[in-house]
Order: structure tokens, then sequence, then C-alpha cells
């Protein structure tokens, strides 16, 4: 019934209170920053934004470290979507395959080259698409920091993808959520 739905939650509160507050007792060798949006009633109904962080600990384990609701996502970047967004249809399909090039390489030298002459290819075209990658470069090419075999999961967001499906998944049956604690509370049980 609605009551003990309400009860048990209320239940929760404390636990999840709990969690935001604990002491990490674990190094971690990456941490996922990533946001989805979940409907919020405040004053009106809204879209907010829940940020999520994903660490992966030196033994390989996931684990959400935390997350934090927020009324927008502004300063996350998807890379290859926005590479999407700003170039013709006709030339999206030889674009990303040329850019998903620069993940396969074997080292991080060999991906400078093969980034180097994706700018050189498509500047004439897209002069702001590749100024914007030229200043994010660095970033770009950090996950050639660590050991191949974990390179994927870094350059990658399918891992935090899949969780923040999960939530959006979970949460669809309620329409929105009528107070931020409880949509706290519910992300917390997830």
């Amino acid at each position: 019934s609605p009551a003990q739905v309400s009860n048990i939650s209320k239940q929760m509160i404390p636990k999840v209170e709990a969690y935001h507050k604990r002491k990490l007792s674990d190094k971690f060798f990456c941490v996922y920053l990533d946001a989805t949006y979940v409907s919020l009633r405040r004053e009106t109904f809204e879209r907010e934004t829940v940020y999520i962080a994903i660490g992966i600990k030196p033994n390989g384990h996931k684990e959400v470290i935390d997350y934090c609701i927020a009324p927008n996502e502004n300063i996350l970047v998807h890379v290859m979507r926005n590479i999407c967004a700003k170039v013709r249809v006709e030339d999206r399909e030889a674009i990303m395959n040329e850019f998903k090039q620069i993940h396969q390489q074997a080292n991080k030298a060999a991906a400078v080259d093969v980034l180097h002459a994706f700018y050189a290819k498509w500047d004439k075209s897209y002069n702001h698409v590749i100024r914007n990658l030229k200043d994010i470069e660095p970033d770009l090419l950090v996950f050639y920091n660590y050991p191949k075999q974990i390179r994927a999961s870094i350059y990658s967001t399918n891992m935090i993808e899949s969780f923040n499906n999960v939530i959006k998944r979970k949460a669809k049956p309620k329409a929105e959520f009528p107070t931020e604690q409880s949509l706290d509370t519910f992300i917390g049980i997830q």
C-alpha cells in the first residue's frame, strides 16, 4: 500500500544519509562523473540533474562513490555527441569512424599523430569543431596514461550510462518525485 511504501522509505532515509557521509576507505584507480535527469516537483514540475560518481578500484571492482541532485547539467562534455551535432549528416559516419581511430592506437604518440591528421583533414570544413577539440586535447588523450586493459572503460561512458539507464527505468513508473528527499532516498536504495 502507499502507506507501507512511505514507511519503508522513511526507514531508509538515515541509511541514505549515512551513505552520503561515509568515509571512503579504498583508493580508486579511475573515477567517472556523469549526470542523468529525473523528474522532480519543486515550485513547478522540473527535470532535475542527478550527478553520479562511479569509481573503479585497483582490483577492478566498480562502486557508486556518491551522487548529488542539482538543478542542471552544465559542465559535462560528451565529445562524440557534440561532434555529431555540429557536422553535416553526410559527413558524420566518416568523421566518427576517423575520430574513433584515436582510441585504437598502441600508444599516446600514435594517437596524437592520428588526432593531428584528423585536425588537418577536417579543419577547413569544421573549424569550430576542430578548435574545440584542440582546446581539450590533453583530456582527450589522458586515457593513454593507464594500462591498455582498462583504456576502453576510461574513454567510454558505457558503464555509467548503463547505471543511469537503470535509474531512469526504475524511476519511470513514479512519473515524478514529490520532494528532493524522496528522490534522494529512491536513488540511495538503487
